[in-house]
């Protein structure tokens, strides 16, 4: 004796057509509440346009770009790259075209704070991006932060923003 395969009514038929729609509505909803929270108030960012075969972006890399996450800066600015061409549809106004690179835009939502154009070696880099940054507002420091002290940079002989404007060391 054969057995046949049963196959799905109407009903079976129609409660799946049902999860399905359920899902679909569950995923459209995700989709908007979180598209409309992407030309808002995102947090500060330093975008560095680039491109393939730029020495003075090798440089930047290879000199601050290995400690920047992990500095106070890099922490309050996270790095965002782009190739130069994509300036336009990066998602901020920029206040001018970016012309050469590498070019650091510092941005807090979708505005341009202000840029630096060129790399002009470590120390100038981290005191112009300081100047930046202090047009920002300062975030009030979080109580483990406040435990902890003053905290040092990773990169060798240089010193936290907050330690440079307090006259430390």
């Amino acid at each position: 004796m054969r057995h046949r395969a049963a196959t799905p009514g109407p009903a079976a038929s129609t409660r799946l057509a049902t999860r399905w729609r359920r899902a679909a509505a569950a995923t459209l909803a995700w989709l908007v509440v979180v598209a409309s929270g992407l030309g808002t108030s995102r947090a500060a960012e330093l975008l560095m346009f680039e491109e393939p075969g730029c020495p003075w972006c090798v440089r930047w890399h290879r000199e601050v770009g290995v400690g920047y996450p992990k500095s106070e800066e890099g922490r309050r600015a996270p790095l965002r790259r782009l190739h130069v061409s994509n300036a336009r549809t990066s998602g901020v106004r920029l206040r001018s075209p970016v012309t050469a690179t590498p070019t650091f835009v510092l941005v807090e939502g979708d505005a341009e704070i202000g840029r630096i154009t060129g790399y002009p070696g470590a120390d100038f880099f981290w005191g112009m991006l300081g100047e930046l940054l202090a047009k920002m507002p300062r975030e009030a420091p979080k109580p483990r932060d406040a435990e902890l002290g003053p905290a040092l940079d990773p990169t060798p002989g240089r010193t936290t923003l907050a330690a440079r404007q307090e006259g430390r060391p």
